[in-house]
């Protein structure tokens, strides 16, 4: 907190006043015990105190929940492509999307679907298989050999041996029978998106996404900072 030319609360004043950085999470490190720091820092929303000395294990540790809970507020709505050419299915399963907070877009070919998926990336994909001019298993084969992760769920109005067999050569996430069922879909969509957050949230534990300002004039507390950060992965 103590900093030649600019103290720790001027510090927090001037990262707070920049819009960028209102839900930017800090740890406070000081030699200062925190319950004195608490009440004069309690305005700028401290993650954590770490006391000096500190503990690499213990810093890695406060830095770590740190990076968990920091998430950016955010009003975009997840993208989910909807391969199906049935105009009365593309109604029920656009209303239902749209009252449970996606954003869907419809494609009624293959051809479609691609370019659709080419230009929008979509993080899900609703397959019906039974369509005109190809069959969702032609689009499942384009996506496997371009390499693309897209959760897909699998709609069909006959689901046999045949099929369920066609489908396990693709990473498919769920294959759901027509008529939807809204439940079973909305299961299958938080099984998707919880996994999806599980694994970003667990890059940026990891440090792959996260980026450490250290705010530190002695030379020995930077060193040991680093050392201990480095060697998880974050950037500082």
């Amino acid at each position: 907190m103590m900093l030649p030319g600019m103290d720790g609360v001027q510090v927090l004043s001037s990262l707070r006043a920049q819009d960028e950085n209102q839900h930017t999470s800090v740890i406070v490190l000081s030699g200062t015990p925190p319950k004195e720091l608490e009440g004069k820092l309690a305005e700028f929303s401290i993650a954590d105190y770490v006391a000096k000395p500190f503990n690499p294990d213990h810093l890695l540790r406060v830095v770590r929940k740190a990076a968990k809970d920091f998430s950016v507020p955010s009003s975009e709505q997840p993208l989910i492509l909807v391969v199906e050419d049935s105009h009365v299915h593309q109604k029920v399963v656009g209303r239902f999307l749209e009252d449970n907070g996606f954003q869907p877009i419809f494609a009624e070919t293959v051809q479609q679907a691609m370019q659709f998926v080419s230009t929008f990336l979509p993080q899900a994909i609703i397959l019906d298989l039974h369509l005109p001019k190809g069959s969702g298993l032609e689009l499942l084969a384009e996506l496997k050999s371009r390499n693309e992760k897209i959760p897909v769920i699998v709609t069909s109005g006959i689901i046999d041996k045949r099929i369920l067999q066609e489908l396990s050569a693709y990473e498919v996430r769920a294959v759901l029978a027509k008529p939807i069922v809204v439940s079973r879909l909305q299961e299958k969509l938080d099984e998707i998106f919880a996994s999806s957050s599980s694994a970003a949230e667990e890059e940026k534990i990891a440090g792959k996404e996260t980026q450490i300002l250290l705010v530190e004039d002695f030379l020995l507390t930077v060193r040991a900072a680093e050392k201990a950060l480095g060697a998880r992965g974050y950037s500082r």
